[in-house]
Order: C-alpha cells, then structure tokens, then sequence
C-alpha cells in the first residue's frame, strides 16, 4: 500500500449535494482535506464554514471569487 500526500480540495456549491454528498464522502477519505469552499448564499457559506471549520478566508462568495485566487487546491468539486 502506497502512501499518498492529503489532496486538497474545494467544493463549489454548498447545497444539498455539496453538504451531504460531496463534503460528507471528503470528510470520510482519510487522504482529503476540504479546504475551501465557494457559496452565494450567505447562510449556507456561513453553515459549510462552521461544519467544515474553515476560516472566513478559505470560504468565497462565487466560483468566480475563488477561481480569482492563487492556486490553493489540487481538486475541486462543482
């Protein structure tokens, strides 16, 4: 068994399938790190912030507000 590095990742969408698909089956794989996340919706940014326990600077407000950054995530999901 090979030892792989974690893989950051940020999900884009923090609805239905963004809460209970995507960021539970990330939470469970043990070489993933939920690292970011991109929302319009204040309260569920706010919501996948606190869940998720990410500091206000790793949760954005658009896709496009994150695609805007530096690369910072090796996967992202939509």
């Amino acid at each position: 068994e090979g030892k792989f590095d974690m893989v950051k990742v940020a999900i884009i969408g923090y609805g239905p399938r963004g809460k209970h698909v995507f960021a539970r089956y990330l939470r469970e794989n043990k070489n993933a790190e939920i690292f970011a996340i991109a929302e319009v919706s204040d309260s569920l940014r706010e919501d996948g912030r606190i869940q998720l326990g990410l500091s206000p600077e790793r949760c954005f407000k658009s896709a496009e507000d994150f695609f805007a950054q530096e690369k910072m995530c090796d996967a992202v999901v939509i």
